[in-house]
């Protein structure tokens, strides 16, 4: 093999290397993202709407919200929807109607975002009441007034993006829209995602 060969082969060797480790370094990058980046919008200071669609068990429906052009459909439960920022967001369904631990967890959750001064919504899809009712007297003291009270089988949502704590109930359905603050920034990570690490193959 001639010295130019083996410049070349070289050089190769640097570039496939170099190109192994990028993409490692870029799976590890996407793997430990812990929340929905929204599609930038033209200007960072234009606010952006949040579309909460609550429906009971009677409705026969599925619930979901949306957040510009992010769509997303909820599971049986309470979804809370945290924002870091007008343009990402976190959020986790608590199937408080079957578990007890579940509306634990949120009620400390919602605690921990009260204290903070996070800015967040919830809603219901089907049913969430049954193992709320042991929070009831956690819930009044974040003034959490309907969702304290709230029944099997009723559609529920509330946000708090306008500084104060804002609920509805319906025994069918629920839809509101509210403008999310242009200026949100909030660093707090509620709800982690697992945390895998990639490493590059050699094969």
């Amino acid at each position: 093999m001639n010295l130019s060969n083996r410049n070349l082969k070289f050089k190769y060797s640097i570039y496939l290397l170099f190109t192994i480790i990028s993409i490692g370094a870029t799976n590890r990058i996407l793997a430990y993202t812990h929340a929905t980046l929204l599609p930038a919008s033209e200007s960072p200071n234009i606010a952006r709407q949040l579309e909460l669609y609550s429906y009971s068990f009677t409705a026969q429906e599925r619930s979901s919200f949306s957040v510009g052009d992010v769509s997303e459909q909820t599971e049986r439960g309470l979804t809370l929807i945290h924002f870091n920022t007008s343009e990402k967001i976190e959020y986790r369904t608590f199937d408080t109607h079957s578990s007890a631990e579940a509306a634990i967890e949120l009620v400390a959750i919602l605690k921990r975002m009260i204290d903070n001064k996070a800015k967040f919504a919830m809603l219901v899809h089907d049913s969430a009441a049954q193992n709320l009712n042991g929070q009831t007297a956690a819930l009044l003291e974040m003034s959490f007034v309907k969702l304290s009270s709230i029944k099997n089988r009723q559609a529920y949502v509330m946000h708090n993006l306008d500084g104060l704590i804002s609920e509805e109930v319906d025994d069918s359905s629920i839809a509101e829209i509210v403008t999310v603050p242009a200026k949100i920034s909030d660093n707090t990570i509620y709800f982690p995602k697992i945390k895998y690490e990639f490493e590059p193959s050699i094969d």
